[in-house]
């Protein structure tokens, strides 16, 4: 017995919440923080378990929401002090996305805001070597930010979000230029310089300036 080692009560909450019993998950999840083993990686998977067993039942109980992205947020701040970590920053983005999901809708965007932008400012921290996903977030995280009406977030975060995605993700980077030009989060003169490079952006540049006149 004494050379029982604490996480294997994550490896045992992990598999239990995998065969759907959430129940006993838990129970293990309540043992391992009860011994406080040495700190491993399994701190950061324990987190990950709990913010699972946790996720929110319906868009509608925001103080759950709150309690499950905590966990999240935990797991992403141990993680992310140690580079044998990193994927756990990764692994927690990729199971918070599907929690947050179902919130975006109207009326519920800017809840997402805080999270999510802590999230991607880790992903670039610890230079996640997925720049796709990272890109993903990044237009998901602009668009929470314009759906709250926090224009001015929106245009200085695409100071940094635009360069990223243009020279990592290029074939996302039309989708940014275009919700660039209908929100006119960057000045026109470079807008107007950008689409003289490439059709793509010139058909994209005057299709969204027809879009703001008829709005």
């Amino acid at each position: 017995m004494e050379s029982f080692s604490p996480d294997l009560f994550v490896l045992c909450a992990e598999q239990a919440l995998k065969m759907g019993h959430p129940e006993m998950s838990n129970d293990c999840l309540q043992m391992y923080f009860k011994v406080k083993g040495p700190v491993t990686q399994f701190l950061g998977r324990a987190h990950l378990c709990r913010a699972q067993l946790c996720a929110p039942k319906s868009t509608e109980n925001l103080e759950e929401f709150e309690n499950c992205v905590t966990q999240y947020m935990k797991a992403i701040n141990f993680a992310k002090g140690e580079p044998r970590y990193y994927f756990l920053v990764y692994n927690a983005s990729v199971l918070y996305w599907q929690m947050v999901r179902p919130f975006l809708k109207p009326g519920y965007h800017h809840h997402l805001i805080s999270s999510l932008s802590h999230i991607v400012s880790v992903l670039n921290q610890t230079e996640e070597e997925d720049k796709e996903w990272r890109a993903e977030l990044m237009l998901e995280l602009l668009d929470c930010y314009l759906q709250a009406g926090k224009k001015e977030e929106a245009t200085k975060f695409c100071v940094t979000a635009a360069p990223f995605i243009k020279a990592n993700v290029p074939h996302k980077y039309r989708h940014i230029y275009s919700v660039m030009v209908r929100h006119g989060l960057v000045d026109e003169l470079q807008l107007e310089e950008e689409k003289k490079t490439s059709t793509s952006l010139a058909v994209t540049y005057h299709i969204n300036m027809l879009k703001t006149y008829v709005v």
